[in-house]
């Protein structure tokens, strides 16, 4: 009974994007309980926090950190990556490689 719900489950949940805190024992029980058959993501704001922690590490200063920030996260004058579709992302990331 067990393996029939396993199966089931996976069956479901396979090719979907998992989002959560990037805590190691959460991905190890996911892919364990999913055969490895799901992505994940860090939520906004973990990564929002990942790329300003990281900013800071390489002594970026805090206008430099809004000018690289922007095409990700947006700004008051514009939105960002993250409030984007796919096909836009993939329109438009040269340009933004680019810009960086």
């Amino acid at each position: 009974m067990e393996k029939v719900l396993k199966d089931k489950f996976n069956k479901l949940i396979a090719g979907k994007t998992i989002i959560h805190d990037g805590e190691q024992e959460l991905i190890n029980v996911w892919d364990t309980v999913t055969s490895n058959t799901v992505e994940h993501l860090l939520c906004l704001n973990h990564f929002k926090d990942n790329v300003k922690q990281k900013l800071t590490k390489l002594s970026i200063t805090s206008d430099q950190k809004k000018l690289v920030s922007a095409p990700l996260f947006g700004a008051r004058w514009c939105g960002g990556m993250v409030d984007q579709t796919k096909h836009y992302i993939k329109e438009n990331l040269p340009a933004i490689y680019e810009y960086w």
